[in-house]
């Protein structure tokens, strides 16, 4: 497809798929939430949700809609060439497989440690799925065996899938911050030559996008475990299915980009689990130790905790894409300067947190 288009007729393309996507999703949302009230498929609060009133649960159904629909009419188009169909059709097994069982929770919830042990194994199937049509980590692959590519390509889907579902605990936070990812994603995909990369992540950020217009603060609809896991493994995907060496001069320090790229969920989940282990706290049952809530817990209103958490993802993709323009001197500085931000961010909240305690 990049053989076909210019640049500016390529920009036009991916803003189309980007404006498509959303349009979807401000079309089937409403229809989703209708569906969601009409069958009483709602999110009651408790002592450890901050909203105030039951919310219907139903928009990750509208999320899996858009996406697939556009995907659907890429591919009718002739935009998915024939080389990346398996590839393309694995990943939406896998994220069918995963927004099913996310589905199934949201309308008959389990209990906490049940919920968690079936995210777990439902993730590894999604991520088996898509390995077997050989979307695996293709950094250092000359370097290490395939079946290490397969673990680790695994290892990783599973964590970031559940870690966007723990990062779905504020009005837009985890839609906000998947359309932050997917267009750094996008970003990097066209510079590193891989249209798909684009058009997939692309279509997510589109389809989150439509969707946070009803979601954000103060929401209408949720997008539940089946739109949280749905969004965060779609992204888990591109990141794998991305390659990142092919114009850098940092090849050894390209791996971090997709790290970068999703650095807020992946420090929402290390940080939360910490906390947990560290009070003898069950890792599978749900607090208000989250990145979002500690925020709170400094003054922010919730709207502008969230919008906090934005500037910092949007930080860390841009940080991305100007890793694989850099030398590896300069790109080894804005490593550290991201690191040193989530030290800080770190430090800050677990000083207030001691406070509390």
């Amino acid at each position: 497809m990049d053989f076909l288009l210019g640049p500016k007729q390529m920009i036009l393309f991916q803003a189309g798929i980007l404006v498509f996507g959303m349009l979807l999703a401000i079309l089937l949302t409403p229809l989703c939430r209708r569906l969601a009230l009409r069958f009483d498929v709602l999110d009651v609060p408790n002592h450890r949700k901050v909203h105030q009133n039951p919310k219907p649960l139903l928009g990750g159904l509208a999320i899996y809609l858009s996406f697939n629909t556009l995907l659907l009419c890429l591919w009718l188009l002739g935009y998915i060439a024939k080389g990346y169909l398996t590839q393309v059709i694995s990943i939406a097994a896998g994220g069918t497989v995963i927004m099913l069982v996310g589905l199934i929770d949201d309308i008959r919830p389990i209990t906490p440690r049940i919920k968690l042990l079936t995210q777990i194994l439902v993730s590894i199937a999604a991520a088996l799925i898509i390995a077997m049509a050989d979307v695996t980590l293709s950094i250092f692959v000359a370097d290490a065996s395939r079946l290490l590519a397969f673990l680790v390509t695994v290892i990783w889907v599973v964590g970031i899938t559940n870690s966007f579902n723990l990062l779905d605990n504020m009005d837009g936070l985890s839609a906000g911050v998947g359309v932050i990812a997917s267009v750094s994603f996008a970003v990097i995909g066209t510079m590193q030559h891989e249209p798909i990369v684009s058009m997939l992540s692309l279509a997510i950020g589109g389809s989150c996008l439509g969707f946070l217009r009803f979601n954000i603060h103060p929401s209408k609809i949720f997008m539940g475990d089946a739109g949280s896991m749905f969004v965060g493994f779609i992204l888990a995907s591109v990141a794998v299915l991305g390659v990142y060496t092919r114009v850098t001069e940092v090849p050894r320090l390209a791996v971090m980009t997709p790290i970068l790229v999703l650095a807020v969920p992946i420090f929402d989940t290390a940080s939360v689990v910490w906390i947990r282990w560290r009070r003898g706290s069950p890792i599978f049952l749900g607090d208000k130790n989250h990145f979002s809530h500690r925020l709170v817990s400094f003054g922010m209103s919730q709207p502008r905790a969230v919008l906090f958490i934005y500037l910092i993802a949007s930080l860390m993709g841009l940080l991305a894409i100007l890793v694989s323009t850099m030398r590896v001197g300069q790109a080894a500085f804005l490593l550290l300067y991201a690191a040193a931000t989530f030290v800080i961010i770190g430090i800050l909240l677990g000083v207030k947190q001691r406070s509390k305690d």
